[in-house]
């Protein structure tokens, strides 16, 4: 409950309001008295807050021979708010770009911290490649949308890498056009971090370190120089896992388990 609570507040929705509308999910239609008892709302209080949600629709109410409420279904209450947040979010960018004046500086490095930023701009690149999206990313941070996101970007963009590593070996994806990269023992005990690196339509890139679902940075720039060098880097991950992925029997034996000699590279 405290959960819904907190999240509803982020939609202008009181305590009162979500409390009132979850019992009334619960118990159907329903007297003010009634609702008051199931939703610990005082009576003091229950009335001014169904007339409050009457208003912003999320419940209605008939009069027969007793007024009775009930709350519109939960699929209609979602693309309800999601229609007004679509409607708000048009509207504010119409209002934000009539004050964007400025020019972006291709050549200068910017810092982003915490981990939701590092995932909200992830998402954003991804999003935005159109000609080009080469990443490579950790399974346990892709999220139900940015697996959504991935799997509509390799169905539209004919150069796509993706570079996929995975803590516990679990390498499954809905859709097959990937890398597994297998040396995730070695790399998590060389870097105490995973990552995500991304380069999107050639001028456009992240790189970043994840220590944990909280603690994170990254750096993005469209400075060319630094664009090169991650799109090469993930290139050239690319190469190998595509002839690991192609290996006969016999050199993969000469490499040894996990191909782990392939990574003796100082020594001849």
């Amino acid at each position: 409950m405290e959960y819904i609570i907190n999240l509803m507040k982020k939609y202008n929705f009181t305590e009162y309001e979500t409390k009132v509308y979850i019992a009334l999910l619960e118990i159907g239609k329903s007297t003010g008295y009634e609702i008051s008892k199931m939703s610990s709302v005082p009576r003091s209080k229950v009335y001014n807050t169904l007339e409050s949600l009457l208003k912003k629709g999320l419940i209605q109410k008939t009069i027969n021979n007793q007024v009775l409420y009930t709350a519109i279904p939960v699929d209609e209450f979602i693309n309800m708010l999601s229609d007004s947040l679509n409607k708000d979010m048009i509207s504010l960018k119409q209002s934000l770009n009539q004050h964007n004046t400025s020019t972006f500086d291709h050549n200068e490095i910017w810092n982003i911290d915490g981990y939701d930023n590092v995932i909200i701009k992830a998402k954003n690149l991804i999003k935005n490649a159109q000609s080009e999206l080469l990443i490579q990313i950790w399974k346990e941070d892709i999220d139900n949308e940015l697996m959504e996101l991935l799997k509509a970007a390799q169905e539209r963009i004919v150069n796509f890498i993706l570079i996929l590593f995975s803590e516990t070996g679990n390498y499954e994806m809905p859709f097959n056009r990937y890398y597994a990269h297998y040396f995730e023992t070695e790399k998590l005990a060389e870097m105490k971090s995973r990552w995500i690196n991304i380069v999107s339509n050639g001028n456009n890139m992240m790189m970043s370190t994840i220590y944990n679902h909280t603690l994170a940075s990254a750096l993005t720039t469209q400075f060319e120089p630094m664009v090169f060098l991650a799109r090469e880097y993930i290139v050239h991950d690319a190469y190998t896992a595509n002839i690991l992925k192609n290996l006969d029997q016999n050199t993969k034996d000469i490499f040894g388990p996990h191909m782990s000699k392939i990574r003796d590279i100082f020594k001849y």
